[in-house]
């Protein structure tokens, strides 16, 4: 029995790479450090040009709900997405490229009062999420400083809970025809 468990453990070893620990995820077996350096370069670039390019709003818009498009040429770079509670306001900056969305990056305020009632309410909370995405894919969530771990229960729901937000955003640009240009 005891050679049968130095086989298992051994074969582990030889599996394992102990050098390069932040290589595994849940999702696959990828170096998510060099991914989302890779990220980082990404969204840094589109930010650089941010007050550069074309800025239009969808002229439906939902309750509570308020979002910017900004366009290189027609092509959609960053949708920025505010969405209103009675004591909470989340802000999201979603960033695209040619394959589709890379990064995420929410800030969620929670105010002392409601806003409709004291708009000058003070902010009793705030968190900073992080998301990063490969191949629409999250693959990496710090939440006010913190990763969360790829396998855990918050994480799959979160993925999902983006992946249809971003798509009901999206969808607010998809015609050009009902969008006012707003820079």
């Amino acid at each position: 029995m005891n050679l049968f468990i130095t086989s298992i453990l051994w074969l582990l070893s030889l599996t394992t790479n102990t050098s390069k620990p932040h290589t595994i995820s849940a999702v696959a077996a990828i170096d998510t450090v060099k991914i989302v350096s890779g990220i980082k370069v990404k969204f840094g670039a589109i930010d650089a040009k941010r007050k550069s390019y074309s800025q239009y709003m969808p002229t439906k818009r939902e309750e509570g709900k308020l979002y910017i498009g900004y366009y290189e040429a027609n092509t959609l770079k960053m949708i920025t997405a505010i969405t209103y509670g009675d004591t909470s306001k989340v802000e999201a900056d979603e960033y695209l490229d040619e394959s589709g969305i890379v990064m995420v990056y929410a800030k969620v305020s929670s105010y002392e009062s409601s806003i409709a009632a004291n708009p000058n309410t003070k902010v009793k909370a705030m968190v900073e999420n992080w998301y990063y995405f490969d191949k629409q894919t999250l693959i990496k969530w710090v939440s006010g400083g913190k990763v969360v771990p790829a396998g855990s229960a918050a994480f799959k729901q979160k993925s999902a809970a983006i992946k249809t937000e971003l798509a009901n955003t999206k969808k607010q640009f998809a015609d050009m025809a009902t969008l006012s240009k707003i820079k």
